[in-house]
């Protein structure tokens, strides 16, 4: 049985090699151009566009990998039945799943190796795009970092650069708490500080509550409540924290505990971390959905029905997934729940596919 676990794994790593390449070539090419496009408008560099092209490629590798495996199991599927190989297996006393079990086990490896491997270098990479695409497409005039310190805010405005350190986020979603404010104008000079228990949103403004006011001529005074110019709001801070998909499996508890220590949530990016490491499972049964459909295909008059059906029972189990994963970060289910029900689904249509077609 290990000639034919190899020669089915070869056939699968050659099919799975193929797609795989052709859809990043197909995407690099799309990606240049219309970062090319951007860029002749905003007067990048060539180089930069290179760069940033080759740093796009795993944004979207994530999000096609489980129709790569799906395809490239049906097609290793037809690949051997093609041949009659599979009769001749079959008339050896070798059960439908005995026979493409390598399959479910290499896309298995695929997807640990992905994780607990790649995902670092994956995110890396799109921490790097995103990076150079705020400061090189949209001109972010606002940035957000989260350190163990607090939540340091930046703001460039038409005449001045605010610079807002606080420590954590008040739990109505109302106030940034503990802060301090420094003001810049354009050319780098510091001309002001305010000190201040809290930074109200109200009203979408932002209002320094009792600050005490440190510039050329006053020293630690106190001052009445004072509207800051930022053109950010809660759900902005929220949602530009830290992008989920730039930080790496490795590392997310990590943010996640440093994310409840300042009181931001932390939903999505548990719902990213419960995705994640459940992926392999995951995309071991699209394989299964992709081996099924390649086996049934042979009784269709025209050979992309199987592709077909196969390619939309993968959509509708990515679409269920992040319908799942936005009532979660919504608050309407647990993040446990949503990735582990959306899992269990995927379970129970390829155990039907198995028991209907390949016992």
């Amino acid at each position: 049985m290990k000639i034919l676990d190899k020669y089915i794994v070869k056939i699968y790593f050659i099919n799975i090699s193929i797609i795989f390449f052709s859809v990043t070539a197909i995407m690099l090419i799309f990606d240049f151009i219309e970062l090319s496009r951007i860029a002749s408008t905003r007067g990048v560099p060539l180089h930069i566009v290179l760069m940033m092209t080759y740093q796009k490629v795993p944004l979207h590798m994530q999000k096609i990998l489980g129709f790569i495996v799906v395809i490239s199991s049906l097609i290793t599927v037809l690949k051997i039945s093609s041949t009659n190989e599979y009769i001749a297996m079959q008339s050896l006393g070798v059960s439908g799943i005995r026979i493409y079990v390598s399959i479910y086990i290499m896309t298995l490896f695929i997807g640990v190796f992905h994780v607990m491997c790649l995902n670092p270098i994956v995110a890396d990479l799109i921490a790097k795009y995103e990076y150079n695409e705020g400061k090189y497409f949209r001109g972010a005039s606002e940035q957000i970092s989260i350190a163990d310190n607090g939540i340091w805010l930046k703001s460039n405005g038409d005449e001045e650069v605010i610079f807002i350190h606080a420590n954590y986020i008040s739990k109505n979603l109302k106030s940034l708490e503990g802060v301090v404010i420094l003001q810049f104008d354009k050319e780098g000079f510091f001309f002001r500080r305010y000190d201040a228990k809290k930074l109200s949103y109200i009203n979408k403004k932002w209002k320094i509550i009792e600050p005490i006011l440190n510039d050329a001529n006053n020293f630690n005074e106190k001052v009445d409540d004072v509207i800051i110019p930022l053109n950010i709001s809660f759900s902005y801070i929220q949602e530009n924290a830290v992008a989920a998909d730039t930080v790496s499996v490795w590392k997310m508890w990590d943010l996640i505990a440093l994310m409840n220590k300042h009181g931001i949530s932390t939903r999505k990016y548990e719902v990213y971390f419960y995705k994640l490491i459940t992926m392999p499972i995951f995309i071991m049964l699209l394989s299964v959905i992709g081996v099924y459909f390649g086996i049934i295909d042979r009784r269709f008059d025209n050979g992309y029905k199987g592709v077909i059906f196969a390619i939309t029972t993968a959509f509708f189990l990515y679409i269920l997934l992040d319908a799942m994963s936005a009532f979660s970060i919504s608050g309407d289910i647990t993040p446990v729940f949503s990735v582990m029900s959306h899992l269990l689904l995927s379970c129970a249509i390829s155990l039907i596919v198995v028991l209907r077609k390949m016992i």
